[in-house]
């Protein structure tokens, strides 16, 4: 048995940047939902519309999804202080970080750009001339590099305007919190956390690093309702579960169990995906800059294949520190084979 204990913090700051994120990129996730119907429903998406108060659209590139599921905020202010914050992310932090805007101009530069070296970064970031030409020859839309020059032109003030715009809604939050309170008491009367913390460090690979008696936070989320987010940090592990986590586990444990072979032939049929699957069974686990580094590739490529294979189901992800490991996903080859093994001659003459 391990020691849970809830916080309510890290779940609660991942929820003020969500208000943002849901906000943003309603399109986005009404596209991930027709797929993926475990997650936030778009008629919940629409309740957050009234829940809380509009936001200025000069906000928009804090948020914006580079590839599909990436954003600035919760990377500069979430991912990235794991390790600094652990257990003790708060708003204060948050404010502590966007006072520091000389290193979010840095930060942005290399968020958007991460093919470029440290050396690179600062020689952008002091020739507001030069940066302005890389963004018009990026491959961003016509409506994100608009943005993106504004922000370099306008920076201090629109990261006044961020600040202002979080303590607004960080006010509502407290609010909703209050009004969805039964919701986060479910989350302890309805989920065998034991269990669920054993399936996760399994499925991961982490089985024996965690012993009984080991202290598991764990941090409820309210707006983010259907989410599963963990680090797993040296001597304890961090996980944020949405309030609907019982509904997401139900499907996650069906998706392990279908195996589209189109898709999957669609995913594999590309050199560096197989070679990435070959060097994983070497390696167990790599991260996005050991891909980079084996292969010979971009970050912009290595991770628009890892994400593919991802979204697919073909590799496992998980989160160590800032960190982010790719594994593969076993169980799915298990199933892929009994699909395949239809075709053998062992079932030669049969009907599948």
């Amino acid at each position: 048995m391990y020691q849970i204990k809830f916080l309510k913090e890290p779940g609660y700051f991942y929820d003020l940047l969500n208000i943002f994120i849901f906000y943003f990129n309603r399109e986005c996730y009404e596209d991930y939902n027709n797929v993926n119907k475990y997650t936030e429903n778009i008629e919940f998406l629409d309740q957050l519309r009234y829940e809380f108060s509009e936001i200025p659209e000069e906000l928009f590139i804090f948020f914006y999804l580079r590839n599909g599921d990436r954003c600035f905020m919760p990377q500069y202010c979430f991912y990235d202080n794991v390790e600094k914050y652990q257990t003790e992310f708060n708003f204060e932090h948050m404010q502590a970080d966007l006072m520091d805007t000389e290193r979010i101009v840095s930060r942005m530069i290399q968020f958007f750009f991460p093919e470029l070296k440290d050396g690179e970064i600062e020689e952008y970031r002091g020739d507001l001339k030069k940066l302005v030409q890389l963004i018009d020859e990026s491959e961003y839309s016509a409506y994100v590099k608009e943005k993106l020059c504004v922000f370099f032109v306008n920076y201090e003030s629109l990261i006044r305007k961020l600040n202002y715009e979080l303590i607004s809604k960080e006010t509502e939050l407290k609010s909703y919190y209050e009004r969805n309170y039964k919701k986060i008491v479910n989350i302890q009367n309805e989920v065998d956390l034991d269990d669920f913390c054993c399936q996760m460090f399994k499925k991961s690979g982490h089985q024996n690093r965690y012993k009984e008696n080991t202290i598991i936070y764990i941090s409820p989320c309210v707006v983010s309702v259907g989410c599963i987010v963990y680090f797993y940090e040296k001597d304890t592990a961090i996980f944020l579960l949405g309030v609907n986590v019982d509904k997401t586990l139900k499907y996650l444990k069906k998706r392990e169990q279908i195996v589209d072979l189109d898709v999957f032939g669609n995913v594999v049929a590309e050199k560096n995906r197989i070679g990435i699957l070959d060097a994983l069974l070497v390696r167990d686990k790599m991260s996005i800059k050991e891909i980079e580094k084996t292969f010979g590739i971009s970050n912009t490529n290595a991770y628009y294949h890892l994400n593919m294979m991802a979204k697919a189901n073909i590799l496992n992800t998980c989160n160590e520190g800032r960190t982010v490991f790719y594994s593969l996903n076993r169980k799915y080859f298990d199933e892929l084979a009994k699909r395949l093994n239809k075709y053998g001659t062992g079932n030669q003459g049969k009907l599948a």
